[in-house]
Order: C-alpha cells, then structure tokens, then sequence
C-alpha cells in the first residue's frame, strides 16, 4: 500500500477543533456511512494523524516557549486567565511556526479518499478545504499525492 504525503499545517487542519461543539473535519469525515474498505482507510487516516499531530503540538509548545515573554522572575506572562500567552518576540514565533506547519510527514500505509469512494457524501466546501490533503477528485498509486 502507498503513502499519504502531507504536511503538518493539514494534520493541524484536520484536527483542530474551534468550537467545542464541533467535531475536527477528520473526525466528521470518519462518521459518515461509507463502504467498509473507505471505512478501514478513513480509520488508519485518523489514527496516524492523531500519532502525528502530537509532535505538531509539541513543536509549536515549544515554540512558544522560547518566544514567550517573561517577567522579572523569568516566568512566562499570560493573559485571557492563563489561556493565551504573551509573545516577546510575534514575528519571530509565526515565522518559525509557519516552518513547522510546512514540514511533510508521511502516513504509512493509507492513501487519500476519492470523491468516488465517498459517493452522494454531502461536505461543506469549508471542511473539504481542510481536508484538502486527504480527499481528493482522483487518485492513482502511480502518481503521487501533492502535499
């Protein structure tokens, strides 16, 4: 089986989730009634981002704390009770988290879903942005896929 190339900005895509309420687009996408073998594909997809995704996570943690402003006693300074913290250094973070995001990452032994595979699937067009690396118009395991 081939491997799913894409870069950490659509692991991150995949899975964020900004609103409480709503399910990540990889974890919307994994809901729907689909044949078994787009179900056991769309499964692996999920498990290897989430592996992956820590280590984005981790990467951008460790971003902040090396660009986050501190006070006299060298401690980080947060705002919005404790939820954000305060960059010394914006531009610096946002380029090097802008590296991070652009980095490739392969998923071992799954291939993107087709919009064949997904049949009568009805998806905003919002959330197929974001799924953008993991479903696609067409797919041959000949030509690989476009991170």
């Amino acid at each position: 089986m081939p491997n799913l190339t894409c870069t950490n900005r659509d692991l991150w895509d995949g899975l964020a989730q900004t609103d409480p309420s709503v399910p990540p687009p990889l974890v919307v996408l994994a809901r729907f009634d689909v044949p078994i073998r787009v179900s056991n594909n769309l499964r692996k997809i999920l498990r290897k981002a989430k592996e992956e995704v820590v280590t984005v996570e981790e990467g951008r943690n460790a971003l902040i704390e090396k660009h986050a402003q501190r006070d006299d006693a060298g401690q980080i300074v947060t705002f919005d009770g404790g939820k954000q913290t305060a960059l010394a250094d914006p531009d610096g973070y946002l380029a090097e988290l802008d590296a991070l995001m652009a980095l490739p990452v392969v998923l071992a032994d799954v291939h993107p879903v087709t919009f064949a595979d997904l049949g009568d699937v009805k998806i905003s067009a919002e959330v197929l942005e974001k799924l953008s690396a993991f479903v696609v118009e067409s797919y041959s395991e000949d030509v690989p896929v476009p991170a």
